[in-house]
């Protein structure tokens, strides 16, 4: 147990970080992560429930009725390691399976083609539905809460809607504005018929300051107000500096369009470290070595808390907590993002932690008002 010894600076979540494939290899993993992720600070856990695996198949249509086949094991999984650590956790949900993008096929061409994460649901009212199934699943009055007692309950009381829709990994481009925000419209009274006392949490906007205002006005313009209770930013900028300008731009652009009093949650932030290991020229802005990395790292987190209320800033989540040591060769494209890991998996399996966890650990503990401990054989 961690004492508290100062006044806490931040309310209870405003710090998280994202699960990752390396995390979430096997229970036994998820638990020791998990459990280092609460040492460290970490009170809110980014969950990605991807729709595609979730519910993958489905027999043939008739009279217009869909029948899913839906299998909660892998998500039952993390849903209770999160919750044995003590971790509340956001929902993120995005990646339509086949059968609910209309039978195509990845390379098809439409506004429903499948991309890197699967593809876009031909009917909105597809994905509203699959949130409700999450509610009713991991919600206040989840059954997977009723079916395992002894895990106390830590129920998902804040759900976004997709992810990144300007980037073709998530949506094909260009994406099409309109639908994404009936989209948005539909999930958001889903999860409020679900569960009327959750937060929606708007789509990652980002990852560039510039693109993120352009793209957030255009979601506006589009009819986007009414749609979320928070609006999330991807801003991945060189510092904190910058960070704070790009926050500032997007709340210019939420007040012209009536909604400068919600929230913003920087649902996603990260720096690389991949500095002399990718291939990638010329290199990212937003890349350093490890060093590097974790005084940013520092720097960031602090000044998001420092200017929290000023900008209204309701969360931070650190993307991610783990990521790899090395960059797969050639003919793989480089990737400066499988670097940004608070911790990293080696060469032979092994994880170990970075300097980026000392500092955030540090600067979290000291401003959620605990101990800052050294981690010994972590």
């Amino acid at each position: 147990m961690i004492e508290t010894t100062t006044e806490r600076r931040v309310p209870f979540g405003f710090f998280g970080t994202h699960i990752d494939r390396y995390t979430t290899m096997s229970v036994g993993t998820m638990d020791r992560e998990f459990a280092l992720m609460s040492e460290c600070g970490v009170e809110r856990l980014r969950v990605t429930f991807l729709w595609n695996q979730i519910q993958m198949w489905y027999p043939p249509r008739y009279h217009g009725v869909i029948h899913t086949v839906t299998d909660f094991l892998r998500s039952d999984a993390i849903v209770g390691a999160a919750a044995r650590a003590g971790l509340e956790m956001v929902g993120t949900v995005w990646g339509a399976p086949p059968w609910a993008t209309g039978g195509l096929r990845p390379g098809e061409s439409s506004r429903f083609a499948f991309t890197a994460f699967g593809g876009v649901p031909e009917h909105s009212e597809d994905i509203g539905n699959f949130m409700g199934d999450l509610i009713e699943r991991y919600g206040p009055n989840g059954t997977f809460w009723a079916e395992n007692p002894g895990i106390s309950a830590r129920p998902i009381r804040i759900w976004q809607p997709w992810q990144e829709p300007d980037r073709p990994a998530f949506m094909p481009q260009p994406f099409d504005v309109g639908y994404f925000v009936e989209m948005a419209h539909v999930c958001y009274k889903a999860v409020k018929s679900a569960d009327p006392g959750a937060m929606v949490l708007g789509t990652g906007i980002g990852p560039a300051a510039a693109d993120s205002k352009d793209l957030l006005d255009s979601i506006y313009r589009a009819g986007y107000k009414g749609a979320a209770d928070a609006i999330g930013l991807h801003v991945f900028p060189r510092n904190a500096e910058a960070m704070l300008d790009a926050i500032r731009m997007n709340r210019e652009v939420m007040a012209d369009h009536g909604d400068g009093n919600l929230p913003i949650v920087m649902s996603q932030i990260s720096y690389s470290s991949a500095l002399g290991k990718s291939r990638i020229e010329p290199p990212n802005p937003n890349m350093y070595d490890e060093a590097g990395q974790a005084a940013q790292i520092r720097e960031t987190l602090a000044a998001l808390a420092e200017h929290r209320e000023e900008l209204n800033i309701f969360g931070a989540y650190y993307h991610g907590w783990s990521g790899l040591d090395e960059e797969p060769p050639a003919p793989r494209a480089p990737d400066p993002w499988i670097f940004t890991g608070l911790r990293k998996v080696t060469k032979d399996g092994t994880m170990i932690s970075k300097p980026a966890l000392d500092a955030y650990r540090d600067v979290v503990l000291a401003l959620e008002g605990k101990d800052s401990r050294i981690l010994s054989g972590r």
